[in-house]
């Protein structure tokens, strides 16, 4: 258990109406553009690697120990990344390129892994099943509140020190610093799981796993209660909390209070609740990661196939003071793109122990002419400190999106991708 307040036995036990859900994410690819490369010229006294790569520090003991020479022997030569998306924290490739230089005894290699070595041995983003008990009273406000969590340990692997009493902090950040209000209590687990599969750092961490579960749920327990899911997030925001999952607070100012600016203002912006034609729908979503917070609005249209089109994206984005804005925009809008992939249709599937995924035929990235054909991206003017960008709004948009395809066409995403099948299935 990671969190608790309160009694959660006793609220569930008192509350008007019992409300459970359970979703289940999927294994995710990073697959940059630019497979895993490497130039290595290891010679009897010194390593050169020549690489990309978003862990320098650590490639100097990763190759001594695997060539016999002192980290201070080994020179790291950085390149750009050609994508990184946290793949490039593991540093496997650098260690093959350096044995194979040793092996030819000091000559030069360049060393470039094809696309179907690189997607076959990734180091996934976990999948993972996350269970929602909630108790809500004859309104349908939340009185007490259930959250079991299952996946793989991406630290117990890489960090393990930082692994305390069973629970991995990169296993429950995006519901550790949950922002609503519970007056009966809360009781919140994890539940480490090893599947054999190699997981590591994606784009985002597990903000791609707990938030979008959580406002998939919200979501339900909105529209359980008949409110405005924007309307019904704001009731329940804890307004005092300075709970975060990061550095810091914007200004000074609670999270909850942020939440509640961003989620006001993307009702603005969207039109959200304007009436919509029968096969479209608005879903919205607002999640705090890395000392920003973000809310997006997605509309999108589902056919009678149950195929899902993207129309219009709206986020608002308070991530503090923005040292670049135009960086600060196309970090938001590439988040936003590749999250619509993983929400929509990419997912890495096991058989016989072997990842029947080996390149962009199989596992499907976004295309340009899939993007949304209105993406619109506004930030708060804030003079706080600066918040992470290139990474959360991965997680937002997913719920964004499965919470719109509910308005569309009445389905529940609750196994991702939102597949054709899955959409059916809710």
């Amino acid at each position: 258990m990671f969190r608790e307040s309160g009694n959660a036995d006793q609220g569930l036990a008192q509350a008007d109406k019992m409300i459970t859900a359970e979703y289940r994410l999927p294994f995710q690819s990073h697959s940059p553009l630019e497979p895993q490369n490497t130039t290595a010229h290891v010679t009897a006294d010194k390593a050169v690697i020549i690489t990309p790569t978003q862990f320098q520090h650590l490639v100097p003991h990763v190759v001594a120990g695997a060539t016999g020479l002192k980290p201070e022997q080994v020179e790291v030569q950085t390149t750009f990344l050609g994508g990184g998306f946290g793949r490039r924290v593991e540093v496997d490739y650098c260690i093959d390129a350096a044995e194979i230089s040793q092996a030819a005894v000091g000559i030069p290699v360049k060393m470039v892994w094809s696309r179907e070595d690189d997607m076959t041995h990734d180091s996934y983003r976990p999948a993972g099943i996350y269970k929602f008990t909630a108790g809500v009273d004859e309104s349908g406000k939340l009185q007490a509140l259930k959250f079991k969590s299952t996946s793989p340990s991406i630290s117990s692997r890489l960090f393990p020190s930082i692994v305390k009493d069973g629970i991995d902090p990169f296993a429950v950040e995006g519901i550790d610093n949950f922002p609503y209000l519970a007056d009966a209590g809360m009781n919140f687990s994890y539940v480490m799981h090893d599947t054999g599969v190699q997981v590591g750092y994606w784009r985002g961490v597990s903000h791609n796993l707990n938030a979008v579960a959580l406002e998939c749920f919200i979501d339900e327990l909105a529209k359980n209660a008949g409110a405005d899911p924007i309307q019904y997030r704001i009731d329940m925001l804890d307004m005092g909390s300075t709970k975060h999952a990061w550095s810091g607070l914007s200004a000074g100012v609670p999270v909850g209070a942020r939440m509640k600016t961003v989620l006001e203002e993307v009702k603005k912006k969207s039109r959200f609740g304007k009436k919509m034609p029968a096969v479209k729908g608005q879903g919205v979503a607002v999640m705090e990661g890395y000392n920003s917070v973000i809310a997006i609005a997605a509309e999108v249209s589902v056919d009678s196939t149950m195929d899902v089109v993207v129309d219009k994206v709206t986020a608002v984005v308070d991530g503090g003071t923005l040292v670049h804005p135009d960086q600060a925009l196309a970090q938001v809008q590439g988040c936003i793109n590749m999250g619509q992939g993983v929400g929509l249709i990419s997912e890495i599937t096991v058989k016989n122990g072997i990842v029947e995924q080996d390149n962009f035929d199989g596992y499907r990235a976004v295309r340009i002419n899939e993007t949304p054909k209105v993406m619109d991206v506004y930030f708060i003017k804030s003079d706080g400190a600066p918040g992470g960008l290139g990474e959360p709004a991965t997680a937002v948009i997913v719920p964004a999106i499965a919470n719109a395809i509910h308005a569309a066409s009445g389905k529940r995403v609750r196994t991702f991708p939102a597949l054709p099948e899955n959409v059916a299935a809710g």
